[in-house]
């Protein structure tokens, strides 16, 4: 896993979140931007379980058609 990547992901999403309220927004936009980062922070936050592993092994493209729709 790496936790610099992470961190980084998590920063950017904190830094939207913080726009977000700015604009009085009460949840922020899943704009095709967050959505990106989102599923990358997922992906290497579940990438050591074995359910994950499972269902990229079934679908090596499983990342890329992850819907995040209910992560914020």
């Amino acid at each position: 896993m790496n936790n610099e990547e992470i961190l980084s992901i998590r920063a950017k999403l904190r830094e939207m979140d913080n726009q977000s309220k700015l604009k009085g927004e009460a949840y922020p936009v899943l704009s095709p931007e967050r959505e990106v980062l989102v599923r990358r922070l997922c992906e290497l936050e579940y990438a050591s379980s074995p359910v994950w592993q499972e269902r990229v092994r079934k679908n090596p493209d499983f990342w890329k058609t992850f819907s995040p729709g209910r992560i914020r």
